[in-house]
């Protein structure tokens, strides 16, 4: 890995725990377009490795990215019940731990109704980075984020709205706008749209719209907001659609009057029914191939 790239990676890691403050989320086989008693998955692109581990019920409790044979990142994720306990990121360059941006995050459920956790973050070198406390309310949404670190304390507050087939959220730090979500559910054509827009001093600056059908994403469009209209226009849009196994098969993807169509294909380990094991991307001819493992089913106890 060269300079350039390490910089950048330090700097990534060292803001890592400063911009990605939400709820704390477990990931789940499903999320990594797995189905079924999947024991561990070794994905392999052209850019790189990443290996997945999951426990018995699904839940992700370690991953591995690999740039090369001497340069990864392994992340273990601890549960306790069905909460997450901790989450430990150890990054490894030119073969050699790395505890300078390794670090721990360390979860603490201090009550329950109303929910009230507390994550704290240390480096491997012992060093307290950062620590979040997270309120939710009656009905368990998340209504407050109090960060505290080097920079002193901020705050994000989250406004919820919620009727019949719509929902939005407002978030705020120290009482500046920073993201709006706006959700509207479509009965007649089973879809829900999510309208996501970021801010910047309290100005619009961009937004993404994502359309579900079926749990599916089938369209999503990227938006870049133009002052001078004050408006959000659309940059880019793409359409997806699926075939009957619930895999995509095309992807179309309209950049102002150019257009150009992606066709998905996939192997597949047990038919339709299992997880796909390679996918190939055309007309770029880019390949992904996923080696997978299954928990062994466990047999019923024979009666005596």
């Amino acid at each position: 890995m060269n300079n350039n790239i390490k910089i950048i990676f330090i700097f990534f890691v060292f803001c890592f725990y400063r911009l990605s403050a939400q709820e704390t989320q477990i990931f789940k086989v499903e999320d990594f377009d797995l189905k079924g008693k999947v024991k561990s998955c070794l994905v392999v692109t052209k850019y790189g490795k990443e290996e997945y581990e999951f426990d018995k019920i699904g839940r992700l409790i370690k991953s591995v990215t690999r740039y090369s044979d001497t340069d990864y990142d392994i992340t273990r994720y601890t549960f306790s019940g069905d909460e997450l306990k901790e989450k430990r990121t150890e990054n490894y360059r030119e073969g050699k731990f790395d505890p300078a941006i390794s670090f721990g995050n360390f979860y603490t459920v201090e009550q329950t109704k109303p929910r009230l956790v507390i994550e704290k973050v240390f480096s491997y070198e012992k060093e307290f980075l950062d620590s979040y406390k997270y309120t939710y309310n009656e009905e368990g949404d998340l209504i407050a984020i109090l960060h505290s670190g080097s920079d002193g304390e901020n705050e994000t507050l989250i406004e919820h709205s919620k009727k019949e087939n719509s929902a939005s959220e407002i978030y705020k730090l120290n009482g500046v706008i920073k993201k709006t979500v706006n959700i509207t559910i479509d009965d007649t054509k089973n879809t829900k749209t999510e309208l996501t827009t970021n801010y910047m001093d309290g100005i619009p600056s961009t937004a993404i719209e994502k359309v579900f059908k079926n749990k599916q994403l089938i369209a999503e469009t990227q938006f870049n907001y133009v002052a001078e209209k004050k408006e959000l226009v659309p940059l880019e849009k793409k359409s997806i659609s699926y075939v009957q196994s619930g895999v995509k098969n095309k992807v179309v993807t309209l950049i102002g009057n150019t257009e150009k169509v992606h066709q998905y294909i996939y192997q597949f380990d047990n038919g339709d029914s299992g997880n796909w094991v390679k996918e190939i991307i055309a007309p770029d001819n880019l390949y992904t191939t996923r080696k997978i493992e299954y928990f062994p089913e466990e047999s019923a106890a024979k009666p005596e």
